[in-house]
């Protein structure tokens, strides 16, 4: 069963970010109404967390530069840009399953400024390595997303064309 934004919300969305990314600069206020919008259909769009992030930063950096005044303008970088031109496409991913389907497979990853593992918790197979000495240098963050990316390709052959649940520790990673 999926859940699916309304056609009245897709045109909204459509109209916002179209009138944003055609002006040179905007207020912070034009911009924090658009990412009001975009947040708002995060229920029915399942991508949609993943292209807000940037201008949300770009928004809140602003803000206090300006102390706050909603009123100032600001440009869009073209991270942003990048990001808010996703949304154009919105009629390609308006919907969002309600129930996940069935899990055929979970992963437990895991980093540390030493190394990493991936282990499929079904077959107990562990893929792990070291870091680089630049890799060690890396945010935590950075390196538990790293270590899932490089344990995933230890496993192709076993994950393709399955639903896996990633478990880690790390709630970006997992985000």
């Amino acid at each position: 069963m999926r859940i699916f934004l309304p056609e009245r919300k897709i045109k909204k969305v459509l109209d916002l970010v179209s009138k944003i990314l055609r002006q040179e600069s905007t207020t912070i206020q034009n911009l924090a109404e658009t990412l009001g919008v975009l947040v708002s259909t995060f229920p029915a769009v399942e991508l949609g967390l993943l292209y807000y992030r940037k201008a949300e930063s770009l928004k809140s950096q602003a803000l206090r530069h300006t102390k706050g005044d909603f009123a100032a303008r600001l440009t869009l970088t073209s991270d942003v840009v990048s990001e808010l031109q996703w949304w154009l496409n919105i009629d390609n991913h308006a919907s969002k399953a309600i129930e996940p389907s069935s899990i055929d497979k979970y992963l437990c990853s895991d980093a540390s400024k030493l190394g990493w593992a991936l282990v499929d918790e079904y077959s107990m197979r562990t893929a792990t390595g070291e870091w680089s000495s630049e890799e060690k240098g890396f945010e935590i963050n950075v390196l538990e997303m790293n270590a899932v990316y490089l344990g995933l390709k230890c496993f192709p052959q076993d994950i393709k064309g399955t639903h896996v649940r990633l478990r880690s520790g790390n709630i970006t990673t997992v985000a």
